[in-house]
């Protein structure tokens, strides 16, 4: 379709509704000399639409008329909106409320701030395909987990061997004398500033500049650390996230995390929740996975202790970088253990599902009863 002469695009898509949930116009779709595009996607899919695409030639820079272009369009609190740089994006914030972007019945009569993460500019997005949070640019950062660990006895009171279903290594936090499974909660803060109230605090930063800190409470007095890492603007991960979450139960703030310049996240997770007291794991939708090389036995061990473990993946995790297909989840011994790992894309899915048959992703691979799309 030749648009490259069109002048008004006014109600060019007005009610169109077949319960699509993606639509793309393609990098043909031109609209460099469009003057008009008011109520041009009015009540388009409303309430199935989750994904619309404009495309590399959409170029806004002679409009005049765009009142209403949204309104009633998508599904609410879904819908995003693909533009094809930052300048186009920035275009469409500038006169969102009068698209009605986001503005409606569904929704809200005003327009909020939060509905500009809608709007995506294409070429912030990771390979996952989805759009990626980025944290201002910086050089601070968090350092390298060390792994220092001790091990746990091979033999019980009566000299019989000890068979372990986790690793038989009990991590401490960041080489200091905290062990990491007496921490009952991690959260992760977008302020380096430690509250006064604390039992102890930590430089984590890689520069040791004081610009990532840590620090720790026990408000319930049960001999079990609250722990919090912070960094101003929130956390960004070295590109070494080996055992940065090892030996936990619980994580809060996930999306604080910045993940995108990471390339090993090998033994991550270790042992996550092996203690039984949670059998969930969520990393979100800012958790980036497009340029890490290696995952081995990132999931290792998770869950052990549990009859049941949920694993959510995320939108913006993908195997795409992956240089070899890893041993993501796995356990010593075997197990009566299921689970479900929730995925956001076909790539993802399809992925876990293909290596099960072949390559072994997951050793006693029935740990994954379940992949669904969320």
């Amino acid at each position: 379709l030749d648009t490259s002469h069109v002048e008004s695009m006014r109600a060019m898509f007005y009610f169109s509704k077949d319960g699509t949930k993606e639509f793309d116009l393609g990098d043909q779709f031109d609209t460099s000399n469009v003057k008009d595009i008011s109520n041009m996607f009015i009540e388009m899919g409303e309430g199935t639409l989750k994904k619309i695409r404009l495309g590399a030639k959409f170029d806004v820079s002679k409009v005049e008329k765009q009142s209403g272009a949204f309104e009633y369009t998508g599904k609410p609190y879904e819908l995003y909106c693909y533009v094809k740089d930052d300048a186009t994006r920035q275009w469409f914030i500038e006169h969102a409320e009068d698209m009605c972007w986001y503005i409606g019945f569904y929704t809200s009569w005003d327009y909020k701030p939060g509905y500009n993460d809608y709007i995506v500019n294409e070429q912030s997005m990771g390979l996952a395909g989805m759009p990626i949070r980025t944290h201002e640019p910086t050089d601070n950062r968090i350092m390298a987990e060390p792994a220092k660990y001790t091990e746990l006895p091979s033999k019980d009171e009566n000299g019989y061997p000890i068979s372990y279903v986790t690793d038989a290594k009990r991590y401490y936090f960041f080489g200091t004398e905290i062990k990491r499974d007496d921490i009952e909660e991690l959260t992760i803060e977008t302020s380096c500033k430690v509250p006064e109230e604390v039992l102890g605090q930590f430089d984590l930063s890689e520069k040791q500049n004081g610009s990532v800190m840590a620090w720790y409470t026990d408000k319930d007095k049960d001999g079990l650390y609250e722990m919090t890492i912070g960094q101003e603007g929130g956390v960004v991960a070295n590109p070494n996230c080996c055992y940065l979450f090892c030996d936990l139960s619980q994580i809060n703030g996930m999306g604080n995390l910045y993940t995108s310049g990471v390339t090993d996240m090998s033994y991550m997770f270790l042992d996550y929740g092996a203690n039984g007291k949670n059998n969930a794991l969520d990393l979100e939708d800012n958790f980036d996975t497009s340029n890490v090389k290696r995952m081995d036995g990132m999931f290792a061990h998770l869950g052990a202790y549990s009859e049941y473990y949920s694993l959510r993946l995320g939108k913006a995790f993908t195997f795409k970088g992956l240089e070899k297909v890893p041993l993501l989840i796995y356990y010593n011994t075997p197990m009566d253990l299921r689970g479900t790992v929730y995925v956001s894309s076909d790539e993802v899915r399809d992925y876990i599902t293909k290596t099960i048959e072949g390559q072994s992703l997951v050793m006693y691979y029935e740990v994954v009863q379940e992949v669904r799309m969320f």
